[in-house]
């Protein structure tokens, strides 16, 4: 029995599986050990107690073979798809002009990279952009119209001087990748902005997303910005002619504007009901972006036992001048 169980786990060490090959011997050892001392020492000795020795050590290598090749496939899963949100969805800078930025994209599940929500922002000749939005659906098909309205807007945000006209071409490029899968039912909402240097407010369209959400000054101090909302992207009506002036928003230097998906206030706890996002935000710590967006994914956590979509969250604020230096006059 013995040279078989060393035959056995030497064979898992060839092959690489140190794990396999200790499950083997271990198993096979213990159930040895168990029976010589609940029993007299020639049962243990008996060709069929052996025989169940070494079954019982090849099952239980076999089981840790399989679960570590589990392990394996997740962790080559996982590293795909955080190569494949680095790809369509790229950090967000730390600042981009004037404006302070930070944001973070959470995926309902864990082993899924990204989904339907995406985020971007571009300093241009005209202004610094952003924009964040959520695509119909999901899965792969959501991946690609993700990929197609963020390369969209990275190329025409550069080319673009009018915010309408560029909130149209992206209107139109969506349009056009729903005719080409013949899917009548693509679109994606979305919210942009434009700040240009020095000045002390936005420029904001908004595609049938939720408001933003604007913090300070002070620390309990939130309210929802309200941006009259137009039609979603891929409709095919964001014609620029027709379309309003861009609703101007104030940004105090104080303040901070909350950017988000519906995923956050559409989380739920374990009674069913929805996360109250301006209510939660006057409770949270006041910071930086960065400090905010962390308190927001975790308190948004606490709250919803799982998440049932995506969350994408962007915090931006004005950045502070630098103070000029005081030299001290000679006497």
């Amino acid at each position: 029995m013995w040279i078989t169980v060393a035959v056995l786990a030497l064979a898992g060490v060839v092959l690489g599986r140190s794990a396999v090959a200790i499950a083997v011997a271990g198993a096979a050892l213990a159930q040895y050990l168990l029976v010589t001392a609940v029993s007299d020492d020639r049962y243990a000795q008996r060709p069929l107690s052996m025989t169940a020795f070494v079954v019982t050590g090849v099952i239980v290598g076999l089981a840790v073979w399989a679960r570590s090749r589990q392990t394996e496939r997740l962790a080559r899963t996982r590293a795909g798809a955080t190569a494949l949100r680095q790809a369509v969805l790229r950090p967000l800078p730390a600042s981009a002009g004037d404006l302070t930025l930070s944001g973070l994209y959470r995926p309902a599940t864990a082993d899924v990279g990204v989904g339907g929500d995406f985020y971007d922002v571009a300093h241009t000749p005209f202004g610094t952009r952003v924009v964040i939005g959520d695509v119909r659906g999901k899965g792969l098909q959501a991946v690609e119209t993700v990929a197609d309205v963020l390369g969209c807007f990275r190329t025409q945000a550069h080319e673009t001087a009018d915010l309408t006209e560029l909130v149209a071409r992206l209107d139109r490029h969506l349009s056009r990748a729903a005719l080409t899968r013949q899917d009548g039912e693509l679109f994606a909402t979305a919210l942009l902005l434009e700040h240009s240097d020095g000045a002390d407010h936005l420029n904001a369209v908004n595609c049938g997303h939720p408001f933003p959400v604007m913090i300070g000054p002070g620390r309990h101090r939130v309210q929802e910005v309200e941006v009259p909302a137009l039609l979603p992207l891929g409709c095919g009506l964001l014609a620029p002619e027709a379309l309003p002036a861009p609703t101007p928003v104030e940004l105090p230097r104080d303040t901070m504007l909350l950017l988000y998906t519906d995923g956050l206030s559409e989380a739920r706890d374990a009674s069913g009901t929805f996360y109250p996002v301006t209510e939660r935000l006057r409770d949270l710590p006041a910071g930086d972006p960065g400090a905010l967006v962390a308190h927001l994914v975790d308190d948004v956590m606490r709250w919803t036992h799982r998440l049932s979509d995506d969350v994408t969250l962007v915090v931006l604020t004005r950045t502070c001048p630098p103070r000029p230096e005081r030299h001290a006059s000679s006497g």
